[in-house]
């Protein structure tokens, strides 16, 4: 992973509100020295929004880097914050067909989100069969699972080739050995208490539990 350089950060912050919309008055820029992926505040403060780096024109994660877990992750938000972001299901659903037409598959169900999952599900099927694909509804990652359900701990899959798709149009996709890492093992200083009290309350001990849930 790089930084780049001012240019290239003004160009990689356009593509990136652009492809993602925007969120309920938050924006996404990149921060001209790291290059990292963060959230523009209104008086024009980055935050960290939890993505990663921005490198050769896709958003990724360094599966070797520290993750952290923004704000919100869980999908709960503090009114005091603001309007909470969210990821935009056009670029969502664009993204999804691409990667059908990229797997030589098709696209299977797709059901958005409702309280209380905190991501939108789709499948494509495949020559090899079924895939499912999680998209956070706040954040712009993307996992892939066996099956389709409620709530995952540690029931993610592999990203398959075709998964670089989803990258090409702004999203994270987070693959297992992230998703089932310990949350001891990743940066989650900016949970809220309430969002603590859930994580505990419900047992979560991964990264993914926590990302990918049904608080009810």
């Amino acid at each position: 992973m790089f930084g780049i350089g001012a240019a290239a950060a003004r160009q990689c912050a356009e593509r990136a509100s652009t492809t993602l919309g925007p969120a309920c008055g938050h924006r996404l820029g990149v921060e001209p020295e790291a290059g990292a992926v963060s959230f523009v505040e209104p008086d024009g403060e980055f935050a960290d929004s939890g993505v990663g780096l921005w490198q050769n024109d896709h958003m990724a994660v360094d599966g070797d880097a520290a993750f952290t877990l923004p704000r919100g992750a869980t999908g709960f938000f503090r009114s005091k914050d603001g309007p909470s972001p969210e990821t935009d299901q056009r670029t969502f659903r664009a993204a999804l067909y691409a990667a059908a037409r990229a797997a030589k598959g098709r696209v299977g169900e797709v059901e958005k989100q409702t309280y209380p999952r905190t991501f939108h599900t789709a499948t494509v099927i495949e020559s090899t069969g079924e895939y499912a694909i999680l998209c956070h509804a706040h954040h712009p990652w993307i996992a892939f699972a066996r099956e389709r359900r409620d709530w995952y701990t540690e029931e993610f899959r592999a990203p398959p080739p075709w998964a670089r798709t989803f990258a090409d149009l702004g999203f994270a996709v987070l693959d297992r050995a992230q998703l089932t890492r310990p949350l001891s093992d990743v940066d989650t200083s900016a949970l809220t208490q309430g969002e603590w009290r859930h994580v505990r309350l419900y047992g979560i001990t991964t990264v993914g539990g926590v990302l990918f849930n049904a608080w009810d």
